[in-house]
């Protein structure tokens, strides 16, 4: 799936990914504010869905985080430890989070128009 292939489809609400699909480009979901679901094939070996948080297969490298999600009520998001890589735009679009905590350290999370900055706090 190409780079901005549904951004800003801001009526996407779920997606089922076959196993066929190998890659996710960064961005390909991005601004889709309604998207709660990914649906992921199980014969599909390269991605992974997780508490509303798209990821390749071994949980390193952070895709989306669905801003439809449930869990953005909360307004904070706790990336899972074992992510290396987080991709442009992976929280573009989840306008009600707030803060983001990432290997137990806590970051401010604001908007600049529809891009995200993370800020630490040390």
């Amino acid at each position: 799936i190409e780079t901005g292939a549904f951004a800003r489809c801001r009526n996407l609400c779920s997606v089922s990914v076959p196993a066929s699909v190998e890659y996710i480009a960064s961005s390909a979901f991005a601004g889709c504010e309604r998207l709660a679901g990914i649906s992921i094939d199980e014969d599909n070996d390269s991605y992974i869905c997780i508490d509303g948080s798209l990821m390749n297969d071994k949980g390193t490298r952070l895709v989306q985080v669905l801003a439809g999600r449930e869990e953005n009520k909360e307004k904070s998001y706790t990336i899972p430890f074992a992510v290396e890589e987080i991709d442009r735009y992976a929280f573009w679009g989840c306008k009600n989070i707030e803060k983001v905590k990432l290997n137990n350290c806590y970051h401010i999370f604001l908007t600049n128009g529809d891009y995200p900055i993370l800020y630490c706090l040390p």
